[in-house]
C-alpha cells in the first residue's frame, strides 16, 4: 500500500494538479470546458471559505478534493478524484474523511455534489457514505446546476 499524505494546495501545485485533473478528465472521456477552472485551481476553490485539498505519494499528485461555498452553510465538493491506481484501497474514504473533518471545522452543514452518470463507480462510492440523491436549484457558481443534462445531485448533511 502506498503512503498518500492529504495537505491544502499549495501555489507551486498548480501545474502538477492542472496535469492530473488533465489525466483523469481524458481516462473518463469528459471534454474540459473553461468552467472546469483546469489551469487556475487556485482561482476556482480558494473564494472565501473555499479550499483544496491534494493528495500526495512521494511528492506526486494523486488525489484531489476541492470545496465552493454556495451559502454561508452550504458547500460543493468537486474535483474528487483518485489516480486508478489508489482506488479500491481506501484512499478515497480517508479522502473525503480529511475534507469532511474540516468542513466540520468550518461550521458548514450540507455538502453538495454531483455526478457525472457515466461515473457509476463515483455514485456507488457517494450512496455509500450517505448521499442521497437531491434537486438543486440553478446556482451560477455550479455550472452542472445550470446545465444539469447527464447529471445526478447529491447532499450529506455534516
Amino acid at each position: 500500500m502506498q503512503d498518500v499524505v492529504f495537505r491544502e494546495y499549495q501555489e507551486n501545485d498548480a501545474h502538477a494538479v492542472s496535469q492530473f485533473l488533465r489525466k483523469i478528465f481524458a481516462e473518463m472521456g469528459w471534454t474540459e470546458e473553461p468552467s472546469d477552472h483546469i489551469d487556475e485551481p487556485k482561482d476556482y476553490f480558494y473564494t472565501p471559505g473555499g479550499f483544496l485539498i491534494v493528495g500526495e505519494d512521494k511528492k506526486v499528485i494523486v488525489a484531489t478534493a476541492g470545496i465552493i461555498p454556495l451559502t454561508s452553510t452550504d458547500v460543493l465538493l468537486k474535483r474528487f478524484y483518485l489516480e486508478p491506481a489508489y482506488r479500491g484501497q481506501g484512499y478515497a474514504q480517508q479522502l473525503f474523511t480529511y475534507v469532511y473533518d474540516q468542513l466540520k471545522k468550518k461550521n458548514y452543514h450540507t455538502i453538495y455534489l454531483d455526478v457525472n452518470i457515466t461515473n457509476p463507480r463515483g455514485i456507488r462510492f457517494y450512496e455509500k457514505l450517505g448521499f442521497e440523491k437531491c434537486d438543486v436549484k440553478p446556482n451560477p457558481i455550479w455550472s452542472e446546476s445550470i446545465h444539469p443534462n447527464g447529471h445526478i445531485f447529491y447532499r450529506k448533511s455534516i
